[in-house]
């Protein structure tokens, strides 16, 4: 339900994907969006991944509030361990040991671009812990 009112509340249409994706396999070799539908036949929420794009590429530097919102809806890490702003020092160190020990795991056999993909999904969970921005240059 977060995800689905921070996509309405801040209009995350995919429009910054989707004009990437119409330059041709510059950025995407898929022509359409991989989608995801949640829901049942009323309440029907879909995210597609020129949404995702828009939210994690899209916007410029992202702000540590952003980036914590993002690794909730990535589920890394895992929601038992939620990352905090401002956490004390001792509780900072912990949680950065603790990213470090278990960055975010691609599939086996997954390719280049997806362990870059999770190297950043990692970073920017990093970020969150250090309370610093990420500078996106899209």
């Amino acid at each position: 339900h977060l995800l689905q009112a921070a996509v309405r509340d801040f209009g995350w249409d995919g429009g910054y994907g989707a004009a990437l994706r119409r330059q041709g396999d510059t950025f995407f070799t898929a022509r359409e969006p991989v989608t995801r539908t949640w829901g049942g036949l009323f309440r029907r929420f879909r995210l597609s991944s020129d949404q995702l794009w828009q939210m994690m590429f899209g916007l410029g530097p992202l702000q540590p509030g952003h980036m914590e919102m993002l690794c909730l809806f990535l589920g890394y890490p895992d929601h038992q361990a939620p990352l905090t702003r401002r956490p004390e020092a001792t509780d900072r160190r912990a949680l950065l040991a603790s990213l470090r020990a278990r960055p975010l795991q691609p599939p086996p056999g997954a390719s280049p671009q997806i362990e870059e993909l999770a190297g950043f999904i990692t970073a920017m969970a990093i970020a969150v812990a250090l309370d610093v921005p990420v500078f996106v240059d899209g």
